[in-house]
């Protein structure tokens, strides 16, 4: 019988509590367990105690021998699944997991089993199989805060109201907060109106004033709403030669404003420098070098002339001739690299490193191999999503500027490294290290700050971020669109209007929803309501519900 204890790691993010994930999502799970079997149990203990010490590698041979004994003990094959989750091995840590709920018993495990899962098509970008594992992880466990959270943030982004309707949550064991979007839930989908209602009257006395003022809102808004439709349906009367009494705007809540409008990091930086060769090849032609290879068959021309046939991708030619030139110097440290070079384009990893390696061995001093074998591994990273493989290519890169300082290749390549690791500060202040940026790196550098806006709770500090990100790239639309947004819920209306005019112009069509919104708000709040009612008549064809959203913000 296996006794399991999960235990959660509790980290601040967003400005909230919650549980995170193996290595940066969303949980970090320890399973300690006691097995009737003496010899399984130790190497199950063996496991934890490597994973303990961060020791991944040893932790997952201990999990594997379990398997050898027990292959269906779903500790093992559990632990195996979230160790090679938090490594980034993805497919192989969906593997173990789905193959452990065959055999796991406890409920709880089983729920943070699916919970892991859909974390993991997620990442994959598979939203069916995402949504799919979060429902089967309450269906275990209904009071599975964590699975909640992302269910109902996911629908509420998507404005999918039934949804969350269909999760059937008891409003008793949510949180405030949680309880605002099951309420709204509840009056959009004219289901369960009247609990919603009540739900929003409880709440209009939390000690929490932000909820509470929320809650008022929301009454209001269904008041209006439920007084414009008597009006409608009563004759109406003759105009009053009475002004009205101007109602000053009240501004929005926007403190669940990134739950509505999700902002995603964006990843797709512009590519590293590829593999160099210490060979020069000036301006022969192919003859020329056959002629010379013909009259001085030395490593030297072999290796020109195989560099020339690589360019052209004559790769079997390319590979004949450094060989070529290794049969006269079997030790020749240009041919070596240029062979991981050739294995490098034909994606052959392993060979690559091997031929790297191999010209490491002979010249320690050798910059060009040791930045080979770094964007080995870096290529290896992107395929395997391993963090691991990216960190060995950094150590590469790092040996490279120990040796040559100024190499500005590696350093660049340095930076993207730790862009792929999500460390944008440090990869920050290697793109700053590069004198004379170009364009393509600037491009980098501005992504990096933008990524870094998206990891501070500090608003002042994220602003300033944002702001060096369309200095470096006054194009990057998304920038342009959050920087607007905060500056606008922080009551700057006027810059607030500057940065949604820019992400307005470079966002496509069917893509300016949000951009729409916060313009008309911007300029609604800035006294132009002839201009925010322009956006909203805009925004009626595009996005209804957001529509919906900016009208009530204006007529209220």
């Amino acid at each position: 019988m296996v006794n399991s204890a999960i235990i959660y790691n509790r980290f601040k993010f967003g400005g909230k509590k919650m549980r995170k994930s193996l290595n940066g999502g969303l949980l970090s799970i320890l399973i300690s367990c006691s097995i009737g079997f003496a010899s399984t149990d130790n190497k199950v203990s063996e496991g934890i105690n490597y994973y303990k010490m961060g020791n991944y590698e040893k932790a997952l041979s201990s999990f594997e021998e379990v398997l050898k004994t027990e292959p269906q003990n779903s500790v093992a094959l559990s632990n195996l699944g979230f160790i090679y989750y938090k490594m980034g091995n993805l497919s192989k840590a969906k593997e173990y997991l789905t193959k452990s709920l065959y055999y796991i018993k406890d409920k709880e495990l089983i729920s943070i089993s699916y919970y892991v899962l859909g974390d993991i098509e997620k990442k994959s970008r598979n939203e069916d199989g995402y949504q799919k594992n979060l429902k089967l992880s309450l269906r275990y466990n209904p009071e599975f805060e964590d699975a909640i959270n992302e269910l109902l943030n996911y629908y509420y982004s998507k404005k999918n109201f039934e949804e969350i309707v269909s999760l059937n949550l008891n409003p008793k064991k949510l949180s405030e907060n949680q309880q605002i979007i099951l309420a709204e839930s509840f009056i959009k989908t004219n289901k369960n109106k009247q609990e919603g209602i009540s739900i929003l009257e409880r709440l209009k006395s939390s000690k929490d004033t932000k909820i509470s003022v929320k809650a008022a809102e929301l009454l209001s808004l269904i008041r209006e709403k439920e007084d414009i439709q008597q009006k409608e349906q009563t004759p109406k009367l003759a105009k009053t030669t009475q002004s009205p009494r101007r109602i000053e705007a009240v501004q929005p809540e926007h403190q669940n404003i990134y739950h509505i409008f999700k902002t995603k990091p964006v990843k797709d930086i512009s590519d590293i420098e590829k593999p160099i060769s210490r060979t020069e090849v000036k301006s022969e032609t192919e003859q020329e070098l056959i002629s010379s290879v013909i009259s001085i068959p030395s490593p030297e021309n072999f290796n020109k002339i195989g560099l020339l046939q690589l360019k052209q991708g004559k790769m079997e030619e390319a590979k004949i001739s450094f060989m070529n030139a290794l049969k006269i110097d079997p030790f020749n440290t240009d041919a070596l690299n240029n062979l991981g070079i050739l294995y490098f384009n034909l994606k052959d990893y392993d060979k690559a490193i091997k031929y790297f390696s191999e010209a490491l061995k002979r010249d320690k001093s050798f910059t060009e191999a040791y930045y080979n074998l770094g964007n080995v591994y870096y290529r290896l990273g992107e395929v395997s999503k391993a963090d691991s493989h990216i960190k060995q290519a950094i150590e590469n890169y790092k040996k490279v500027v120990s040796l040559n300082p100024y190499h500005k290749h590696a350093i660049y390549n340095t930076a993207n490294s730790y862009f792929m690791l999500e460390d944008y500060r440090t990869a920050i202040n290697f793109y700053k290290k590069i004198e004379n940026l170009d364009g393509k790196m600037k491009k980098n550098l501005s992504l990096s700050y933008y990524n870094l806006a998206l990891q501070e709770e500090n608003k002042d500090e994220a602003i300033r971020y944002l702001k060096e990100a369309v200095m470096y790239d006054p194009l990057l639309k998304e920038a342009n669109f959050l920087l607007g947004r905060l500056l606008y819920e922080k009551g700057s209306y006027r810059d607030a209007k500057d940065y949604l005019v820019k992400a307005y112009q470079q966002y496509p069509e069917k893509e300016k929803a949000e951009v729409i919104y916060f313009l008309g708000l911007a300029y609604n709040f800035s006294d132009d309501k002839d201009r925010a009612i322009s956006y909203y008549k805009e925004l009626r064809n595009l996005n209804p519900e957001l529509a919906d959203r900016l009208f009530e913000s204006i007529f209220q």
